[in-house]
């Protein structure tokens, strides 16, 4: 969190670099409120925040998601696992995607579109409590 994504590569078949399967919420940012992040910020932010750790009561919660697209035979795989107690939460991620040239009648085959992307996180939380006596 917190680390400036700028291997972006403009055109409709380059994505953003991220793990799509993780992301719990995002932020678009614009107009003058995108100067606050640099001069090549001008056209806006786009923030993408990942699940964060949090207390499940000592319960173990999963969640795993699986896609698959025809045109390019991408297989997709994405899972994450949160545990929390007291004041102690963990999250683990993970993600797998693979995807082949496509092909298609008009153009025939795109060559170099494939590709394979992994990744694993983990992460924690712990939360302080504070008793404060007057």
């Amino acid at each position: 969190m917190g680390v400036r994504q700028e291997s972006q590569q403009w055109g409709d078949e380059h994505g953003i670099v991220v793990d799509d399967y993780n992301i719990e919420r995002a932020e678009i940012i614009k107009g003058p409120a995108s100067l606050m992040y640099g001069s090549d910020a001008l056209a806006g932010v786009m923030s993408l925040f990942p699940v964060k750790p949090y207390n499940t009561q000592g319960i173990l919660v999963g969640r795993y998601t699986t896609e698959y697209q025809n045109n390019n035979g991408l297989i997709g795989n994405g899972m994450r696992l949160v545990y929390g107690k007291d004041h102690w939460s963990f999250a683990l991620r993970g993600s797998y995607r693979i995807a082949k040239n496509y092909h298609n009648a008009a153009d025939g085959w795109g060559v170099q579109y494939e590709f394979r992307t992994t990744n694993i996180s983990f992460s924690t939380n712990i939360t302080a409590l504070v008793v404060l006596a007057l």
